[in-house]
């Protein structure tokens, strides 16, 4: 009877080896389903803090990039247009771009013939430069040697005259 006795309870007391276990998976389970509550929200807010980072990230290079592409236009235009403000104000840089987002030389060359069109007195006066911009091969010969340029001339003067 001994041997049977401390393996068996007491009448009205319950067993603490059968108890215990359940009562302290179901505060786990509670504990758990309140800390992935709560790590579900923090990570939910760490991800909402990360994506307003992102879009602010963004919206500061869309703003780099237009400001990028508006002055892309107002090189092209600016030997044709007294002032690239009046262009400005009648002409969208979305209606300017290509399908790739890339500012497009045809969009641009017919938005200012539409404009001088309509409102001819916002033309360059004097417009002889040409419509597209100078290449490297037509700088080359600028930067060549100036005219007047001789080295011996900057010898004697560097000698002091000598």
């Amino acid at each position: 009877m001994s041997e049977t006795t401390p393996n068996t309870p007491a009448a009205g007391v319950p067993d603490e080896s059968t108890t215990a276990p359940e009562t302290e998976s179901g505060t786990a389970t509670e504990e758990s389903t309140a800390n992935t509550d709560k790590g579900g929200n923090s990570e939910a807010a760490k991800y909402r803090t990360r994506l307003r980072e992102v879009e602010a990230e963004r919206d500061g290079l869309t703003a780099r990039l237009s400001a990028a592409q508006r002055s892309v236009v107002d090189s092209a235009i600016s030997n044709r247009i007294r002032d690239t403000d009046d262009f400005w104000a009648r002409t969208d840089l979305a209606s300017l771009l290509d399908d790739n987002g890339d500012v497009s030389r045809e969009k641009i060359t017919a938005a200012v013939d539409t404009l001088l069109e309509a409102k001819p007195h916002y033309k360059r006066p004097g417009q002889t430069a040409p419509e597209r911009p100078p290449r490297d091969s037509d700088m080359a010969s600028i930067f060549d040697k100036p005219h007047g340029y001789n080295n011996a001339d900057w010898a004697k003067a560097l000698r002091g005259g000598r």
